[in-house]
């Protein structure tokens, strides 16, 4: 069939009408299970009365989703007119219902780690939780840790949005443990409550205070910092944080950095046994690079540094800070590097440092190889510091199994002292930063 040079053109004009409106007279929930029916109103925030707009139910939906309790929610609008009432009036509102419709997650999660390392042995943690506790979203819990150093039972209950921001949350704890620092075994109970809430998107701030007591069980007190039961109690502190970090990524697929302040002290006047200050700060940067296809590279930094210190005092020798190990400079004894006593004891200081450098290269699907080079030392105080550090290298593995992440280490000092082994072996969940 010929077309014509000039076919004919038509303009096309769609006029579109405003419908009625709709006045929300009614919220239903349904499907509820442990939740509380004035809980999961509130926090839809949808006003009865009036007019019905889409992006506002969309908005309550999103809210009910971010508290975690529910796995599905299914919306549905319908009229409530009665029968046939013959044409409608386009200047009334048409009355509507919005039902909810929710599927409850499960609320007890069960979680567990475990780690080893050739110089401290087996440990793990067990972490058992209600997710929607009270009805109310809270989240309750009971943590347990036990290793040849630390063991503990920790309660927690989690509040969410103390504060008119979603993102705020006040939690409180209690503490119960037995621990063993260098030979050290003492008991300790605090207790504290911090409120977290974000100045912006990727900035969130906390404020915390806590109060303990400790009982030295035994120990051989060292000539160079004998041992002693006071305590830093009450403390205070304020945190900030701010990252461009994508929480829920494998380490090896996120990109960005982290940075975090925390300020803390105690005042004798306000019955701590000491007057302190302490200042900790973390730099972490996440570099993936390379084709996703081909196989995924990525360079992970950490940089930590802390200062802790008292007016006119020692800090107690429990308290001092102390490096080496899995989670710091890894081929050395756990917690075993700076100053030692004439007997080789490590006695921790007020000024610490460590700085870790992970490379990572996928070797197949879900299997990564890693080299690291770590380095940090502890000073007994400020006035001793010198940049003479000690570093070690090694190699290791990662792995996304169903139960998470695994992580296999060998580090090799470079700075061995006498005594000190050639190399540490470490296995465990989850990432080193």
């Amino acid at each position: 069939e010929d077309v014509p040079d000039d076919p004919a053109r038509a303009v096309v004009v769609f006029r579109v009408e405003a419908g009625r409106a709709s006045v929300l007279q009614q919220v239903k929930i349904e499907g509820l299970g442990h939740s509380k029916p004035a809980w999961v109103s509130n926090k839809a925030e949808l006003a009865t009365g009036s007019q019905l707009r889409r992006q506002e139910v969309s908005a309550a939906r999103g809210r009910l989703y971010r508290t975690g309790v529910y796995e599905r929610i299914r919306v549905t609008t319908e009229s409530l007119e009665e029968g046939d009432v013959g044409p409608a009036n386009p200047n009334e509102p048409r009355p509507v219902a919005v039902a909810f419709e929710l599927d409850e997650a499960p609320r007890y999660q069960l979680s567990y780690g475990g780690r080893w390392e050739s110089d401290v042995g087996l440990g793990g943690v067990v972490d058992l939780v209600n997710r929607n506790s009270l009805g109310r979203g809270h989240r309750t819990g009971v943590r347990a840790i036990l290793n040849d150093d630390v063991r503990s039972l920790r309660l927690y209950h989690v509040i969410p949005q103390p504060l008119p921001s979603e993102r705020s949350s006040l939690e409180l704890f209690v503490e119960g443990k037995r621990e063993n620092v260098e030979d050290v075994r003492s008991d300790v109970i605090e207790a504290w409550a911090q409120l977290t809430f974000p100045l912006t998107d990727r900035m969130l701030t906390r404020v915390y205070t806590a109060v303990g007591d400790r009982n030295i069980l035994s120990g051989i007190p060292s000539p160079d910092l004998p041992l002693e039961e006071r305590v830093i109690s009450p403390r205070f502190g304020w945190q900030l944080a701010y990252t461009t970090v994508q929480q829920g990524l494998l380490s090896q697929r996120r990109k960005g950095f982290f940075f975090g302040v925390d300020v803390s002290g105690s005042s004798a006047s306000l019955g701590s046994d000491l007057t302190t200050l302490g200042v900790f700060t973390q730099f972490k940067v996440y570099a993936p690079f390379g084709s996703i296809d081909r196989g995924r590279f990525s360079w992970h930094q950490s940089y930590r540094a802390g200062l802790l210190t008292a007016r006119e005092q020692a800090i107690p020798f429990v308290d001092r800070l102390r490096a080496g190990g899995e989670f710091s400079v890894r081929g050395y004894p756990t917690n075993g590097i700076g100053p030692l006593d004439i007997d080789g004891t490590p006695l921790g200081g007020e000024l610490l440092f460590v700085a870790n450098q992970e490379f990572h290269a996928r070797v197949w699907d879900s299997l990564y190889g890693v080299l690291f080079f770590d380095a940090g030392k502890v000073w007994s105080s400020p006035n001793d510091f010198e940049p003479d550090f000690f570093r070690s290298v090694g190699f290791g593995a990662r792995y996304t199994s169903p139960v998470g992440p695994l992580r296999f280490d060998i580090g090799f000092p470079l700075d061995r002292r006498a005594d000190e082994e050639r190399y540490q072996i470490y296995i465990g969940f989850g990432s080193v930063f």
